[in-house]
């Protein structure tokens, strides 16, 4: 017999329906005086608070030298919308070898993340969602083809603040090739504007765009708005019965990604 879930179980999991968590890679920039002296891309992720303490409780179940055993314990309690946090690694950023190598590292931890949320999953008989959000190849972060474009590559010098902007579906489902040509369009459009992408994704209520440019707030938002247009007049254009959907007005964040919490939060704002 399945064991049934609290709401309140629900909540820790970050999820309704299924365990939610995160894995990152991050830049670090260390600071000696006035100027950045070194860079480095860590990778961490965040787990759900009840998935990591439904593990840690079970631990019998797993042998002796199980990769859960060593997250387990060499990870922290953030609170929040941080969850638990654990490093897989860091290598300071001089070449594209870094970039490889924390890109082996953030797949490794993901795959030990998701396992983790297999074995909650079958212990509650809990829905399996699949592809929710789909990483494309001109992506930087895509751990499952392990790609990363030089076009792309963000960790110059005078890339600029780092912004997040999430913007939400408004319509009928969209289409997967609907999501490539709005996809394309923002690459063509960050291209004019001085704007260097780092990671685009979608999901099912949202897309989110990381891109950097040497320019205040404000010059961020005003690009993103106007690609909104240029996207909500372009599906304007076509017959009313293919047109899928339209983009929302944005949340936009600098330097730091946007957590779950937040982007829920905003969603259920607008």
């Amino acid at each position: 017999m399945k064991q049934k879930l609290t709401q309140r179980d629900r909540d820790r999991m970050w999820g309704e329906e299924c365990p939610y968590s995160e894995t990152h890679i991050k830049t670090q920039s260390r600071i000696l005086g006035v100027s950045i002296s070194r860079i480095f891309l860590v990778v961490e992720a965040h787990i759900n608070p009840f998935t990591f303490e439904y593990i840690a409780k079970h631990l019998d179940f797993f042998p002796a030298n199980h990769p859960f055993r060593n997250l387990i314990k060499n990870a922290s309690y953030e609170g929040g919308s941080y969850g638990y946090v654990v490093q897989a690694g860091q290598e300071e950023f001089i070449d594209q070898r870094a970039l490889k190598l924390v890109h082996a590292y953030l797949e490794t931890l993901t795959s030990i993340v998701i396992q983790m949320h297999e074995f909650v999953i079958a212990q509650y008989g809990l829905k399996r969602v699949d592809n929710h959000v789909h990483s494309r190849d001109f992506i930087p972060n895509n751990v499952n083809r392990g790609k990363m474009p030089e076009e792309f590559d963000i960790l110059t010098e005078n890339a600029g603040v780092l912004y997040h902007s999430i913007l939400p579906w408004q319509g009928r489902d969209i289409s997967d090739k609907e999501i490539d040509r709005i996809l394309s369009t923002f690459v063509a459009f960050a291209k004019k504007k001085s704007m260097k992408v780092v990671d685009m994704e979608y999901a099912i209520e949202y897309l989110r765009i990381s891109f950097a440019m040497p320019a205040d707030i404000m010059e961020a938002e005003r690009n993103i708005l106007e690609f909104i247009e240029i996207i909500n007049k372009s599906s304007a254009t076509k017959d009313s019965k293919s047109i899928s959907m339209y983009l929302g007005k944005p949340m936009l964040k600098a330097t730091e990604r946007p957590s779950f919490q937040e982007i829920m939060s905003f969603l259920r704002s607008t």
